[in-house]
């Protein structure tokens, strides 16, 4: 009797320690998940924002002294009523494109590649020394319109009625640039048509051309 009593009830004590069993595996788990999140919470408080490990670009001192210098440029560029001198710190040639064909898209994109000018800093168009982006800038390329810009994820929509070359009296070079810049700006009118203008968008004359020389030679 006793024997036939334990073989029924013992099957349902092994059963309820097995599910005891369970239910402690169970809550144990649960509260090490809590645990953990509450750890993993204070670990996260304790690091620092985000925002702190955004990378800080660094510049040599002259990148840093050629980026000023582009920076005033652009702003003096897009003054609308500069005075009867132009600015006092470039010099500047207009290229200005016939009113029935603008200067656009893959073509203008294409030619100022093919005539030396590489894409860079404050979305322009850049000459460098020996044709390399890591010598000294000679002279830049800008819109005409402000703000003197060109987006290149947006090639097919570039139309623009002039073209702004500029560069620094204060350059190294200054002359010799100024004569380089001067022959590129004739080889685009070649390639891509308009006319060569000064910096207060009038026909370029030679009376212009010497007053440019002179300056320069003031500076040099």
């Amino acid at each position: 009797m006793d024997i036939d009593y334990l073989l029924i009830i013992l099957p349902g004590i092994v059963f309820l320690g097995f599910l005891g069993l369970i239910l402690v595996i169970w809550q144990y788990g649960d509260f090490r998940s809590k645990k953990e999140d509450e750890d993993d919470d204070k670990i996260l408080s304790t690091m620092p924002s985000k925002n702190l490990y955004k990378t800080i670009p660094h510049y040599s001192s002259r990148e840093e002294e050629e980026a000023s210098i582009l920076d005033k440029s652009m702003s003096e560029i897009n003054i609308k009523e500069t005075s009867a001198n132009g600015t006092e710190s470039l010099i500047i040639l207009h290229l200005l494109a016939a009113e029935e064909r603008p200067y656009a898209g893959y073509e203008l994109v294409q030619t100022l590649s093919s005539a030396g000018f590489y894409y860079g800093a404050m979305n322009i168009f850049h000459y460098y020394e020996d044709q390399n982006e890591k010598s000294a800038r000679l002279f830049s390329l800008a819109s005409a319109v402000e703000p003197g810009t060109f987006d290149l994820t947006h090639i097919a929509e570039i139309l623009a009625p002039g073209l702004c070359l500029f560069m620094s009296l204060k350059d190294k070079n200054a002359l010799a640039n100024f004569e380089l810049m001067l022959e590129t700006a004739q080889l685009l009118i070649q390639d891509l048509g308009g006319q060569l203008c000064d910096g207060q968008r009038q026909p370029l004359t030679d009376y212009v051309l010497t007053h440019y020389r002179s300056k320069l030679y003031s500076y040099a």
